[in-house]
C-alpha cells in the first residue's frame, strides 16, 4: 500500500508548541482511501526508527508512533480527514 494520489498530506512545524502538525485529507468524496505515509521525523532531527508521541486532534487520545512509515484509512462518510500533533521525545506538553 504505497502513497495515494487521492489523499492530500501536508504538515507544519509549530515552534511555539515544539511540535509538528500533520494533516491528511481524502480528495475522494465517495470511496475510502488507504495509504502509507511518512512521519516527518527529520523535522526533529530524529532517525528513521525513532518514536514520537502523537495527539489525535479530531478524536482525542494520545499514543506513540514508532518509526517513520505508517498506514491510515480515511473514509469520507466517517472520517474524511485526520489532524495529528506530533511531539518529539522531551518536548513540553
Amino acid at each position: 500500500m504505497p502513497g495515494n494520489d487521492k489523499v492530500l498530506y501536508y504538515g507544519k512545524m509549530d515552534f511555539d508548541e515544539e511540535s509538528y502538525l500533520l494533516f491528511h485529507v481524502t480528495l475522494d468524496p465517495h470511496n475510502p482511501q488507504s495509504f502509507h505515509f511518512e512521519v516527518p521525523l527529520w523535522e526533529f532531527g530524529l532517525p528513521d526508527g525513532a518514536s514520537v508521541e502523537v495527539e489525535d486532534l479530531i478524536n482525542g487520545g494520545r499514543f506513540t508512533w514508532h518509526g517513520k512509515v505508517h498506514s491510515l484509512r480515511l473514509d469520507p462518510s466517517v472520517r474524511p480527514y485526520a489532524i495529528w500533533r506530533i511531539f518529539p521525545p522531551g518536548a513540553k506538553r
